[in-house]
């Protein structure tokens, strides 16, 4: 049960560190102007477009690209609308993001909490799911291949 136990403190530390950057985007979203709630308003055929928080305006997009086909957007609406859409789905994202994280500590806590008492049977079954769920951080460091599941 050696490796079990190496993935599951690593993996344990990925989901730590998850926790703290959905928490950091709660925290980020709670902090700005009028509680993250933004709307952007595309400036098409205009100079600009800008992001309002409730009543106030709190950026601005003046990039423009020059030469764009009939109908196309200026670059600042495009980017007005991408900034527009990472603000309003931050919120779920970051609360999606700590339920999943829960639910993968729950997984690991009861391999931790089980140990030896598990049957061969119990421990190939874990072993593939703690495989599989560090997988999905494959490009962290520390993640070893071997960890890969098998099968």
């Amino acid at each position: 049960m050696m490796e079990m136990d190496i993935i599951a403190t690593w993996l344990r530390a990925q989901l730590d560190l998850d926790e703290a950057h959905a928490q950091k985007d709660l925290w980020a979203l709670d902090r700005a102007s009028n509680g993250g709630e933004w709307e952007a308003h595309y400036g098409y055929n205009h100079p600009r477009s800008y992001l309002r928080a409730g009543e106030q305006e709190i950026g601005q997009l003046t990039v423009t690209v020059s030469g764009l086909p009939d109908g196309g957007e200026d670059q600042h609406a495009a980017d007005a609308f991408l900034v527009s859409r990472l603000v309003r789905s931050a919120r779920g994202r970051a609360n999606h993001a700590l339920a999943e994280v829960a639910a993968k500590k729950a997984i690991v806590s009861q391999f931790e909490a089980a140990g030896a008492a598990l049957s061969v049977e119990s421990i190939e079954t874990l072993d593939l799911t703690l495989r599989h769920l560090a997988s999905a951080y494959a490009d962290r460091p520390g993640y070893q291949p071997e960890w890969a599941p098998l099968g």
